[in-house]
């Protein structure tokens, strides 16, 4: 199962993750994959992305932007029709070859808006340590 990728803002190839990708610009890639027929999105995401350390590393806390993001999906994922999670291990019982016939997802750009909005988030998040 290949992870879903795009284009930010029509030029950056990207992998969507959680920790790369506003809850905006996320959004965005989601609707595409649904309207372009798009049957299964994979979004990435580690443990780690959800921790935060200063940079001598004397002090973690939680990564809020990413904790924001993460449960963003989950409500944006339950609050609309025709939008579900399933697991992996759920996967397996999905037929192979409807994964095959599964359309090529190179085709989904992101506004300008959208991955310059990622983009400031995440350097704010980098920057910031009460961001």
């Amino acid at each position: 199962m290949p992870v879903t990728s795009f284009q930010s803002m029509g030029c950056r190839h990207k992998a969507l993750t959680i920790t790369g990708t506003s809850s905006r610009e996320m959004k965005e890639v989601l609707h595409q994959c649904k309207s372009k027929g798009i049957e299964y999105v994979v979004i990435l995401t580690h443990i780690h992305e959800f921790i935060k350390n200063n940079s001598k590393a004397t002090k973690v806390k939680s990564n809020q932007v990413n904790v924001n993001r993460l449960d963003n999906l989950c409500s944006f994922v339950n609050s609309n029709e025709g939008f579900e999670f399933e697991t992996f291990n759920n996967l397996i019982n999905i037929n192979k070859s409807s994964l095959k016939k599964s359309k090529n997802i190179q085709d989904i750009n992101t506004s300008v808006l959208s991955g310059l909005w990622t983009i400031l988030e995440n350097q704010m998040n980098d920057k910031v340590w009460i961001y």
